[in-house]
């Protein structure tokens, strides 16, 4: 039997496997799903292929050039910047350095002020230069919302673009997230490309996978039980591996009595995913709302990113919700859908809504005083962690907790036989 068993095969349990196998150590990945990927995983549905929830990949983060083949997996750009909804209409706000063609747009957009402007590069010439570690190795003990309104920036900016923009990303709109996971993304979106791969997010897991020899990856095992390294699966073979590393999200982790030493909240999401014949935006460009009111928080259509999104020409429409306001699933998709027709007309009559995921746990809230940065793995003797349980809620903290705990799984052999 392979020395070690891994439990989950979403990014951190694949990375982890990477990391064995490169170390010559042999191991087996349980997965409890039929597909690879965890959180990160791309559904055909009817023509259509369907992220779970709105995701993008950023080509600057430390872990995607450790790892992954960006060309390989045809990544396609978001535009830098979006198009805000004032509540009346919408505004262009785009980054002129990386778009230098639209810097008459981006000087005359009323959404920053001038202060706003210079402000803004300020932190952009304090934070860039730092190495991403340390950026989040930093926890000043504040949240996203004092650090930006220390640095000056304007309610203005904030409601019409940093809420908005950095809300969606830490599915929270009030950024009580802490400001050194903040400044790691600012640096990452700001020197990096955003994007998706070509056929899905679920490229990405897929990618990783192909680097394991034949046979690693175990599909359709649950483990149901564990007593130390000993686990149990749901077809009742049971395995007593030399060590065991559970690479899951929190709460599949505490129901294998797992626990973190600080038990995380969950931010939820809603992701709408409308066909159209024809796209409401025209551009590889996100739709925000900037207009401090209602539900949608903002707007995609995935196939002006990537035409694969859609195999019958229909343009493929996703829309993000941060915060339902308490409605249920029903009157929240049809509050969105009025929303949407005050920014987009009547054409909204003749969307069709393909899917809705409702996604309660969706993103481990992380905030002021969360740190240390990642949070040791070792859980009991020979039993591991990994997983952004531990660490940021991000493909970057899944993964670098993942080779963590692949050395801390090579340490352990080494002076335990």
């Amino acid at each position: 039997m392979e020395k070690v068993v891994i439990v989950g095969g979403g990014i951190a349990g694949l990375i982890c496997a990477i990391e064995l196998q490169a170390l010559g150590i042999s191991c087996v990945v349980l997965e409890a799903e039929g597909e690879v990927g965890g959180r990160v995983r791309t559904e055909r549905f009817e023509s259509f292929l369907l992220d779970r929830g709105f995701q993008i990949l950023l080509a600057g983060y430390p872990w995607v050039q450790r790892y992954l083949d960006v060309e390989a997996l045809d990544l396609k750009p978001v535009k830098s910047g979006a198009l805000v909804w004032d509540g009346t209409k919408f505004q262009r706000l785009v980054d002129p350095v990386r778009h230098p063609s639209e810097i008459g747009d981006a000087l005359s957009t009323p959404l920053l002020t001038w202060g706003d402007r210079l402000r803004l590069a300020a932190l952009a010439a304090t934070i860039y230069p730092q190495a991403p570690a340390a950026l989040l190795a930093a926890d000043e003990g504040l949240s996203t919302a004092a650090y930006l309104k220390n640095a000056k920036i304007s309610e203005k900016a904030m409601g019409a673009f940093m809420r908005p923009f950095f809300g969606g990303i830490f599915l929270e709109s009030s950024l009580t997230t802490a400001s050194n996971y903040f400044k790691f993304l600012f640096k990452v979106f700001g020197t990096g490309a955003a994007g998706v791969p070509a056929k899905g997010m679920g490229e990405i897991p897929k990618q990783l996978a192909a680097r394991l020899p034949p046979g690693t990856i175990r599909l359709n095992a649950k483990v149901t039980a564990r007593e130390g390294k000993s686990i149990t699966l749901a077809s009742g073979e049971k395995l007593n591996p030399a060590a065991l590393v559970c690479a899951l999200d929190q709460s599949a982790a505490r129901a294998l009595q797992l626990n973190t030493k600080k038990a995380r909240r969950w931010h939820g999401s809603l992701t709408l995913y409308y066909a159209a014949k024809a796209s409401p935006i025209a551009e590889n460009i996100l739709a925000l709302n900037g207009s401090g009111k209602g539900l949608v928080n903002s707007v995609l259509a995935l196939t002006d990113v990537s035409p694969a999104y859609a195999a019958n020409g229909e343009t493929l429409i996703s829309v993000s919700i941060v915060d339902r306001a308490g409605l249920n699933l029903s009157d929240a998709t049809a509050a969105a859908s009025a929303e949407l027709k005050s920014w987009y007309g009547s054409r909204v009559d003749d969307w069709r809504l393909v899917k809705v995921l409702d996604l309660p746990e969706s993103l481990l809230a992380y905030e002021a005083g969360d740190a240390p940065y990642l949070e040791t793995t070792t859980a009991e003797p020979g039993v591991f962690l990994a997983g952004d349980l531990l660490t940021i809620p991000s493909q970057e903290g899944a993964a670098n907790s993942g080779r963590h705990a692949a050395e801390a799984v090579h340490k352990y052999l080494r002076e335990n036989g």
